[in-house]
């Protein structure tokens, strides 16, 4: 009895929540009814979509609710409602065009004195599932009667004047001749995207789900035709006045702003500022590659292809001034002169990061002469360009070179820099000149230098060049003074000269280092500025005398026949002759009948560079030198001039004279009076 009274039960409250279900949807159809015949359109057709019973509802049954009166209730109202919709929507909007002129007209819609938008009739559409029917009619209507007719002919200009009544919204556009002046269309596109604000407002009421239509129908056709047209028009003369692209990007992202505002556009689609920034970055990239792409040819193609293509640049005369600052130690590392003294071209700030460098006379090949001619028209061409984003990308240009410069001659030669001593050190030239021409054209330009915002760049690719060239010679350096010191690094070389023997092999081993070197000087001679000469032969030259004087210092003890052959040995074989053995090839620039004056700056050079050659030369006179006399000397600063040190002084008198109180008393004397060095040459 339970079960069958809770069934019962049950029944009951199905047949009740039907009955409920049947008195709402009654109670829905009147006022949904009433709501249409009051005007209130949008809110009929909201509550049309609660008036839809499905077959299998529930409990319909036990109700007895005829499924066949709801749905033809239903359907009435609905196509009312959807034939009062079509009507409005036709009413709403109604273009037209004759030839270059048109007329785009909205009818405010007032359905039975209730005003409604655009927006509001969308949603309707979209409530009663007729949304794309109407919007499909609606785009093909703006693309035939709006977009098709302005665009016909290609992109021109638009009048569009407004006419907004209480009841009637006109736009009127007619085409007009391009005034001129405007190749890039900034003036069109304003124009025709006020036209596009108005037929997205009125037209499709800026409804969400009329975008995707809108934009097919209105913007991409404007997209499209504008990147054709700019990439007819758009050049590098079209953009050599200062104001034409800020001015043009200045006006696309305006509009661009104004139809995101009104969620016409969304930054995920294609702008056309967008599409201007693309090709402004081509035209750019296709100067700049013009530029690098004779650079790489002439590395690629040419360097290092032959030796005679090379010429002088630099004057002789600036040797000795040169020769002077660097004996007064005004420059440091890598020969800069101090900026504060450089003589800069226009515009050249005194606290400019960009060094300036002079080295006198030295030879260059073709390419890297060149190379400098390509990184002078970039200069050139930049200051002649009034756009000013435009005169930065080229000087991007010179950066670019610089990397170029320093990454591929050492990926195509690098087994040659490394073991040809004459390639090396052209590449060390030509690749000061590279950087010398870029310091001197950045501090004459120093102005477009400053507006680019690049000077942090150049001033890195100049340390750059300046590291790499000074590598390469360096290890120029280090690779002959290894090979030197191979010749003389045996055991004891410098003991038992007084055996015929052994006198024989240490004169063959230090005529060979001097054979080598006299071979490196007539190499590196014509080649290298006399400043650079002296630096890179002198440390070459100083090494392997500093670790001769260092190997004959070792020595326990000198007999005094070693005292005779020795000197014989050294001044037959290394310093005999001084530093004229080195100086027989011309340097760059020098005449023929080369005057004693010249001799002497390299000499002056030499003598800084290398101060253990100068050593050696004292140490032959110092074997046939009387003790008293050595200490004579001492006391008046004649061996500290020469470069040796108290310490060393008393070593050397240990090993050669007999153990004395004379020898003692000169020693003390050596070591109490003990005179501090000169500072070392840079």
């Amino acid at each position: 009895q339970h079960r069958s009274v809770c069934s019962q039960l049950r029944n009951c409250r199905l047949q009740i929540a039907s009955a409920e279900k049947v008195a709402h949807w009654y109670q829905n159809f009147e006022l949904c009814c009433a709501k249409y015949q009051n005007g209130n359109y949008l809110e009929a057709v909201n509550l049309l979509s609660s008036l839809d019973f499905g077959q299998d509802d529930e409990g319909l049954e036990e109700a007895a609710v005829d499924h066949a009166s709801f749905a033809e209730e239903f359907s009435r109202l609905k196509q009312t409602l959807c034939d009062e919709l079509a009507k409005c929507v036709q009413e709403m909007f109604a273009p037209s065009s004759n030839g270059d002129s048109g007329r785009i007209s909205f009818q405010k819609v007032n359905y039975r004195g209730v005003t409604m938008d655009a927006c509001e009739l969308w949603e309707a559409c979209d409530v009663l599932n007729t949304l794309q029917e109407h919007m499909d009619r609606v785009t093909h209507a703006v693309k035939d009667s709006i977009v098709a007719p302005i665009m016909q002919d290609g992109f021109v200009n638009l009048d569009v004047t407004r006419d907004d009544g209480d009841v009637l919204l006109d736009a009127h556009w007619s085409r007009r001749s391009d005034p001129g002046g405007d190749a890039l269309c900034v003036s069109a596109i304003a124009h025709y995207v006020s036209l596009v604000r108005f037929v997205w407002t009125h037209a499709y009421g800026q409804h969400p789900k009329c975008r995707e239509a809108a934009l097919g129908a209105l913007w991409l056709p404007l997209v499209q035709l504008v990147e054709d047209t700019w990439y007819e028009r758009m050049t590098i003369e079209s953009l050599d006045d200062e104001d034409t692209y800020p001015k043009l990007m200045t006006s696309l992202r305006s509009a661009e702003d104004q139809l995101v505002a009104e969620h016409f556009l969304d930054q995920g689609d294609l702008l056309l500022s967008s599409c201007a920034q693309d090709l402004f970055k081509k035209l750019t990239e296709s100067v700049q590659e013009k530029y690098l792409a004779k650079v790489k040819d002439l590395i690629v193609q040419r360097y290092g292809k032959g030796s005679s293509d090379t010429i002088t640049v630099g004057s002789w005369k600036h040797n000795l001034p040169i020769a002077t600052l660097l004996s007064s130690d005004a420059w440091s590392k890598g020969l800069e002169r101090p900026k504060e003294e450089a003589g800069g071209g226009r515009g050249t700030p005194a606290s400019s990061s960009l060094p300036i460098l002079e080295i006198g006379c030295f030879r260059i090949s073709n390419i890297s002469a060149e190379i400098a001619s390509v990184l002078d028209q970039v200069f050139e061409e930049a200051a002649n360009t009034k756009n000013s984003q435009l005169s930065s990308k080229m000087l991007e240009v010179v950066v670019d070179v610089a990397m170029l410069w320093t990454k591929l001659p050492t990926l195509i030669h690098r087994r040659e820099l490394q073991e040809v001593s004459h390639l090396a050190m052209m590449y060390f030239n030509d690749t000061l000149y590279i950087l010398g021409s870029i310091t001197s054209l950045s501090c004459k330009w120093y102005h477009l230098v400053e507006k680019a915002g690049i000077i942090n760049e150049i001033s890195a690719q100049v340390e750059l060049l300046r590291q790499t060239a000074f590598s390469h010679a360096y290890k120029q350096v280090r690779d002959n003074t290894m090979a030197l010191q191979e010749l003389v690094s045996q055991p004891n070389m410098f003991s038992y000269t007084h055996k015929s023997s052994h006198e024989t092999k240490v004169r063959n081993a230090l005529a060979e280092v001097a054979s080598k070197v006299e071979r490196l000087a007539c190499v590196w001679k014509p080649i290298l500025a006399p400043a650079y000469f002296a630096k890179f032969l002198g440390a070459v030259l100083d090494n392997i005398c500093k670790y001769i004087f260092a190997q004959i210092l070792s020595l326990q003890t000198i007999s005094v026949k070693e005292t005779e052959i020795l000197p014989a040995l050294l001044s037959e074989t290394l310093v005999g002759q001084g530093f004229a053995p080195l100086l027989a090839r011309n340097s760059p620039g020098q005449e023929e009948g080369r005057r004693q004056d010249d001799d002497d700056v390299f000499v002056q050079l030499l003598s800084q560079f290398a101060p253990s050659f100068v050593k050696i030369q004292e140490l032959v006179n110092l074997l046939s030198m009387p003790l008293r006399e050595i200490a004579r000397r001492w006391e008046e600063g004649h061996f500290v001039a020469k470069g040796f040190t108290a310490d060393e002084l008393a070593h050397f008198v240990s090993i050669v004279f007999e153990d004395s109180d004379l020898r003692r008393e000169k020693i003390g004397v050596i070591l109490g009076q003990k005179m501090e060095l000169p500072s070392p040459p840079p």
